[in-house]
């Protein structure tokens, strides 16, 4: 009993001396900038940044606590039941996801950030506080996401993640003190289209789970059975599509266009682009560029940043077709 309460200490013990550092630095951030607070409540940023306050809704907090508690709870009852069965792999996987849950629960418990005027705090996921003024960021970035990035010369201050639509309205205030915006790092002479983060993780994942299944089948001598193949068919092709997925590029550099997609480059200048047509097609909206009557490239219009792409062919007056 001793040994399991030595061990229950080791564990907590770093947790609740960083918790205490956390706290007493913020406790010196608070005295060192107190013209962030009102004078009748130093200890509370919300008695100054009451309108504007950008966090992450308590209805996503109880989901994670859900996903936490069925998780966390399968793997102590595999733990205790069936100890056998916890090898390498096992861990790892319920180590990521119990990581992914927790740092999902602190960010949106802890991560906050409050804006009145010209000036803001920032709480990080750890619970440090940061001051900041409109005039200590000098860039924001639109990420292709959605998200944006703040940033004072190269240093990145802080993020607000694309499903927190207060950030276009900190970024817009921004603008609006003449603080200037990009897209990812790119302008409309230089940009390079890619495909959505969102449709390579599902792919990865597709990949991920049709080679466990045949690995699983290998592995247990089941190579015999009527779903073997089909099996290897759907990983060989999901492998190939999420290598599709990865590698498609559009780059525009100047006058110079290169379109790669595998192991296949092509390179033309956009004086060179005679037109192009939208065409629709099972997977989504393509537009084709046509050089001398040919298709020479096509490119998804759900790649991103599209809207640089469009805005480019405004300024060529390249000719579109119906």
């Amino acid at each position: 009993m001793l040994a399991f309460w030595v061990t229950l200490i080791k564990v907590i013990a770093p947790w609740v001396a960083a918790a205490v550092v956390i706290h007493y630095l913020n406790v010196y951030n608070e005295k060192k900038y107190p013209e962030f607070y009102n004078s009748d409540n130093e200890n509370n940023p919300k008695s100054l940044f009451e309108d504007f306050e950008i966090g992450y809704p308590f209805a996503l907090a109880f989901i994670m606590y859900v996903g936490l508690f069925f998780i966390g709870g399968a793997f102590i009852y595999v733990c205790i039941n069936d100890p056998n069965q916890i090898d390498v792999v096992i861990c790892i996987l319920y180590g990521v996801f119990i990581g992914i849950y927790i740092f999902a629960v602190l960010g949106i418990h802890v991560w906050k950030i409050w804006v009145k005027g010209e000036k803001i705090i920032y709480r990080s996921y750890i619970g440090i506080k940061h001051y900041y003024t409109f005039a200590d960021i000098t860039r924001i970035t639109e990420r292709l996401d959605g998200g944006y990035e703040f940033y004072s010369g190269k240093k990145k201050l802080f993020r607000i993640d694309n499903n927190l639509p207060d950030g276009a309205i900190l970024a817009g205030k921004l603008q609006a003190h003449k603080i200037p915006c990009d897209k990812a790092g790119m302008t409309i002479d230089k940009f390079t289209l890619k495909t959505r983060g969102v449709y390579k993780a599902v792919s990865a994942m597709s990949v991920g789970f049709f080679c466990w299944m045949v690995w699983v089948m290998i592995e247990q001598n089941e190579t015999n059975i009527i779903f073997f193949r089909p099996m290897l068919v759907l990983a060989v092709i999901s492998l190939i599509i999420f290598i599709d997925l990865v590698t498609d590029r559009f780059s525009v550099n100047g006058t110079r266009v290169t379109r790669r997609r595998g192991l296949i480059v092509k390179k033309f200048d956009i004086s060179e682009i005679e037109s192009t047509r939208l065409k629709k097609g099972l997977f989504g909206e393509k537009i084709e560029f046509y050089v001398k009557g040919k298709c020479i490239a096509k490119v998804s219009t759900n790649n991103q940043p599209y809207d640089l792409l469009d805005k480019r062919i405004r300024k060529e007056h390249i000719l579109r077709k119906r």
